[in-house]
């Protein structure tokens, strides 16, 4: 369980810093 949870976490993050990269660079 613990493994699931850290992966869609990471997915969460990566996409929210890809995110902010995207607004930043914009």
């Amino acid at each position: 369980m613990p493994i699931i949870i850290s992966k869609t976490l990471y997915r969460i993050d990566t996409l929210g810093l890809r995110n902010r990269g995207v607004l930043i660079k914009n």
